[in-house]
């Protein structure tokens, strides 16, 4: 563990280190140098981002470590925040009584324990059952908060989450997460070499004051990507069991909603680049990043977005079947598109989409403007029950065969 503390040392914590008995040690985890801290935790993992952990400067987390409790465990740790960020401080004249309260009550406290050979943890956050003593008190429940993996060079290799119940209220809102079951693993030495799936048995959020409520019920997703030669390829698909949506005057949602997207050839350093930029206005570098992008040609593919049955207050029809794609031509000078060829801005992208309506989702959707404009102005092709549209953006916009511009 000591070894541990001083690595972190090197890559931007700060380390202060208490001894509460032969076999117990008290550390306090600083967050000093954010940059260091993010090259460590980026390099790792695509979940975090380095804007995330500068926003956490001037932090502090113990760390209270137990060594060999029990048969199996080779280290029990108890982790907690012990002072707020410096931003949050700074934004705040006055710290909330309630930060400060959570902080002494641990209210937010996560539990590790490491077994003998090294290789495998188990873990978990204790339940939080807190409210916030605002003008409008605001509740946040927290139960089920487990997870178990393994290590390889002390590095995560495989995990496994779960989450029986979040829930956050106040008088007239309240936001729900049930059932929540997360699998992940690496695959290679690339933090982008990761299979994840999951399933979250139900999304919730109700508003009392406008009578408005959503509903999601039993979504499972299934997640791979993989870099080869410094491109990403993978893809992502997910379910929707149903989803409710209710208004004070209307009720209605989707059931079998479902989507699958493959991604090739994506500079996904060339991305990153571009995200890591955002708040610096360093246009340049943000367009040099870019034609980094479309030089790889990438591609993404919708193999399917669908959608099994629209329900529309007390009347439910079919849905829609759709396919869709992008790819970059790479017969375009992509430099002679940035500097505003149109000719070759044109032709730069080749978007291709179909679209398989039923007639009743077809006049479901068509209430929204920009779908009903396209409907007054370009009839579908009819095929049985069938009401299709085929539209593809290259050189300008073909809707059905017909050259739009």
């Amino acid at each position: 563990v000591q070894k541990e503390m001083a690595s972190l040392e090197q890559y931007g914590f700060g380390v202060k280190r208490e001894s509460l008995a032969a076999d117990k040690d008290k550390y306090i985890l600083s967050f000093d140098d954010t940059k260091k801290i993010g090259a460590l935790v980026t390099a790792q993992t695509s979940q975090v981002s380095q804007e995330f952990i500068d926003d956490l400067a001037g932090m502090e987390v113990v760390a209270q470590i137990a060594y060999a409790q029990g048969v199996t465990n080779a280290v029990s740790a108890q982790l907690y925040p012990h002072k707020l960020p410096t931003t949050l401080l700074e934004n705040n004249a006055t710290t909330p009584a309630w930060l400060n309260d959570m902080i002494e009550k641990k209210v937010v406290t996560m539990f590790v324990d490491v077994d003998k050979t090294l290789t495998n943890f188990k873990g978990g956050f204790k339940d939080i059952d807190y409210t916030i003593p605002e003008e409008t008190p605001i509740d946040i429940l927290l139960t089920g908060s487990s997870f178990k993996g393994k290590l390889k060079d002390m590095k995560i290799s495989t995990i496994a989450h779960t989450l029986k119940h979040v829930k956050v209220a106040e008088k007239n809102a309240t936001f729900e997460i049930k059932d929540v079951s997360i699998q992940g693993k690496t695959t290679g030495p690339n933090r982008y070499d990761t299979d994840q799936k999951g399933t979250i048995g139900k999304i919730s959020f109700s508003d009392n004051e406008d009578q408005s409520a959503i509903h999601l019920t039993n979504l499972d997703f299934d997640s791979s990507t993989i870099v080869k030669n410094n491109l990403l390829q993978g893809g992502v698909a997910f379910n929707i069991e149903k989803l409710e949506i209710a208004s004070a005057k209307d009720q209605g949602g989707f059931s079998g909603v479902a989507l699958d997207v493959t991604l090739e050839n994506i500079d996904i350093d060339a991305i990153d680049t571009i995200n890591n930029l955002q708040e610096t206005n360093d246009n340049e570098a943000i367009l040099a990043a870019s034609k980094r992008v479309l030089s790889s040609y990438p591609i993404v593919t919708i193999k399917n977005f669908s959608i099994k049955e629209i329900v529309d207050n007390n009347t439910t029809f079919k849905g829609l079947v759709s396919q869709g794609s992008l790819v970059v031509d790479k017969d375009v000078d992509i430099d002679k598109a940035f500097e505003g060829d149109m000719e070759a801005f044109a032709k730069l992208l080749d978007i291709n989409a179909k679209l398989d309506f039923s007639k009743e989702s077809l006049e479901f959707f068509g209430r929204n403007p920009s779908v009903g404009m396209m409907m007054m102005l370009f009839a579908p092709k009819e095929e049985g029950e069938s009401r299709i549209y085929t539209i593809r953006y290259y050189d300008g916009l073909t809707i059905n065969g017909q050259k739009v511009f």
